[in-house]
């Protein structure tokens, strides 16, 4: 299931004006409204970094985390489900 990166935080909050998607794993053609759960990552610190969406209970729902360790140092996934509620550590 692919995942979006949908704000950067270490960019202010924007994407890169060259790549208005975000960055993303996959083909999102057809699975924007697959992805229904919003994701955070953060660092050691406690830092936010990334904000996205992707489908919580898809088999790859680390990816997000894996890509932002190697991209940014990020060792916390939180997410939303369905885009209300608490934020959870995944």
């Amino acid at each position: 299931m692919p995942w979006i990166i949908t704000k950067d935080y270490l960019n202010n909050g924007k994407l890169d004006p060259l790549n208005r998607e975000g960055v993303c794993s996959g083909d999102l053609s057809g699975h924007r409204k697959k992805l229904p759960d919003r994701f955070r990552l953060y660092d050691g610190d406690g830092n936010l970094y990334y904000e996205g969406r992707f489908d919580v209970n898809g088999e790859d729902c680390f990816d997000p985390l894996d890509w932002a360790k190697a991209d940014s140092g990020c060792t916390t996934l939180k997410y939303q489900e369905h885009g209300k509620g608490k934020w959870e550590e995944l």
